[in-house]
């Protein structure tokens, strides 16, 4: 048992419950132990859901955008509601869209979901395979945030919301932080950031599978690629404002995350954009806060980095174009050009 960034048990797991549901067939798949030396972080076992923590992290004192999670943004209706509103719908569609559909379980073996992801990476991204069963998921989302007034208005609009260290460095200490506070007993946690009410809807489910179904995996993320409609970018190239770029090999690991266009031959257009979605397995996530910041992580500003520089490993999801650009309010000039892909999405 690991004990929490501010003290007090961290239990990340209990042994899985037959609530009657039907079992699925047993798979090394599951990602829920700290790996054993000589080993690896899979388990072997039979369960009736997996459980998924889905966290929005929340800060209001942001550098670039004061109090941003409670700018007010006008969807098709013209109802003005907080960024943190739209967030976490999102977040809560994302976690309903990976209950209807659970996770992919091939019974074939640990090796399906690299061999997706290698193809996804030769060609276009795709659907999500056609798993030999799938395992069932229990999803619960949670506002993490420091900030009383952030707290107040989730409450309003029906959100739960949990507490946290206000000296959270990032949104990924932010979600262990929130995980330890609510004692949770959760298999995956989800990282689903508070700015990003465009995220394409099957972010949350690629990258828990890409997690799921790859052994010993740490993180999984997603993203699209550079030139795909609806990538987050201006004129569809890598050189809007804030985008970040992340570099994959054959099997769909991470090698890099980054601010610059990367790969450097691959232009304006090219390359994978990263979405800023994040399924951590527990054992990684309580291990991401025992490490001090990196030095990538802190010349480039990208919290992910602090796991490539730990050699943990990282898997990277493509997801469909969503058909609209995926925006994140990094700067107040941004709100207007959500407000106008909701309206043209008809969102409300």
């Amino acid at each position: 048992m690991e004990n929490g960034r501010h003290g007090g048990p961290m239990m990340w797991h209990q042994p899985w419950e037959d609530g009657g549901d039907a079992m699925v067939p047993a798979a090394r798949v599951l990602v829920r132990g700290a790996p054993r030396e000589g080993g690896t972080a899979e388990v072997a076992v039979s369960a009736s859901a997996l459980r998924v923590a889905v966290i929005v992290p929340a800060r209001f004192g942001s550098s670039r955008c004061v109090g941003k999670p409670l700018a007010m943004l006008r969807g098709a209706g013209g109802v003005a509601r907080p960024l943190i509103e739209w967030s976490w719908q999102a977040a809560r569609a994302a976690a309903e869209a990976l209950e209807r559909q659970g996770v992919p379980l091939p019974t074939g073996g640990t090796e399906t979901a690299g061999a997706l992801l290698r193809a996804d990476l030769d060609g276009d991204a795709r659907g999500l395979s056609q798993p030999d069963a799938a395992l069932p998921v229990r999803a619960e989302v949670w506002v993490a945030t420091d900030d009383a007034r952030i707290a107040d208005c989730v409450r309003r609009f029906g959100g739960q919301v949990v507490m946290t260290a206000p000296d959270c460095r990032n949104g990924t200490e932010r979600c262990a932080d929130a995980v330890a506070r609510l004692g949770l007993m959760a298999d995956v946690v989800v990282n689903v950031q508070g700015d990003a009410p465009l995220m394409p809807p099957d972010a949350v489910a690629r990258a828990v599978a890409a997690l799921v179904g790859h052994s010993g995996a740490a993180m999984a993320t997603a993203a699209l690629r550079g030139g795909a409609e609806g990538a987050a970018t201006e004129g569809g190239g890598a050189e809007g404002a804030g985008v970040t770029m992340v570099v994959a090999n054959a099997a769909g690991r991470a090698l890099y995350f980054s601010r610059a266009q990367v790969p450097f031959g691959a232009g304006a257009g090219g390359g994978l954009v990263h979405l800023g979605v994040y399924a951590y397995a527990p054992w990684a996530l309580a291990d991401y806060v025992r490490r001090p910041p990196s030095a990538l992580e802190q010349a480039e500003g990208l919290e992910q980095l602090r796991f490539l520089e730990g050699a943990a490993p990282v898997m990277v999801a493509l997801c469909d174009a969503p058909g609209w650009p995926v925006v994140e309010l990094n700067h107040p000039q941004d709100a207007a050009r959500i407000e106008s892909i909701l309206v043209q999405r008809g969102v409300d």
